[in-house]
């Protein structure tokens, strides 16, 4: 296997880990019982919280154009099954099923807006980050060479994960700083 071929591969294994991140009881998930007469639903939120800005109301098809390493993007699309009371995510996929092209994930959580505690999470996790400068953030960091970035912009914390299995990390890393910089300002 080529070393772009297995870098590309933990990349995404690392991405897919970090969104998990989201769902873990720190991130504000549901508490898990060893019960066996524990109710094993999972509840899954329908719709973007209303005392919230929506998140995928943050990044618009202009947006995605006017940074040019990401063509052809569908709109944001709520991902009720990963958010939750005190988050909500949106997922934005290419127009066309090409797996080879980028994938973009936004997570706004409230109550979560301690950044530290989320850094130690991915840290933890065994994915290492380091500070990160966005303008119109409080604090960033970046982990995965920049695929993914945390940010507390006001009270929120903000995490955009970039995925894709053909960019490089010179590519993703300033495309999705500027997505940062464009919720930032959205946010402010």
């Amino acid at each position: 296997m080529s070393k772009l071929a297995l870098a590309t591969r933990l990349g995404a294994a690392a991405a897919a880990a970090l969104l998990l991140a989201g769902c873990t009881a720190a991130g504000g998930g549901a508490a898990s019982s060893a019960s066996p007469s524990a109710d094993p639903t999972v509840s899954i939120v329908a719709q973007p919280d209303p005392n919230h800005p929506d998140p995928c109301e943050l990044l618009t098809a202009a947006d995605f154009e006017e940074i040019g390493a990401i063509p052809n993007m569908s709109d944001g699309r709520f991902v009720g099954s990963l958010s939750g009371s005190n988050r909500s995510i949106c997922r934005w996929e290419p127009a066309a099923e090409d797996l080879n092209v980028p994938r973009i994930q936004v997570m706004l959580a409230w109550d979560l807006a301690d950044l530290s505690e989320r850094r130690a999470l991915i840290d933890g996790m065994g994915a290492e980050t380091v500070d990160y400068e966005i303008e119109g953030a409080s604090a960033a960091f970046a982990s995965q060479g920049g695929r993914t970035i945390g940010m507390t912009v006001g009270d929120y914390y903000v995490q955009v994960s970039y995925t894709s299995p053909t960019l490089t990390i010179k590519t993703v890393r300033p495309a999705n700083k500027a997505l940062c910089e464009i919720i930032a300002s959205r946010l402010a």
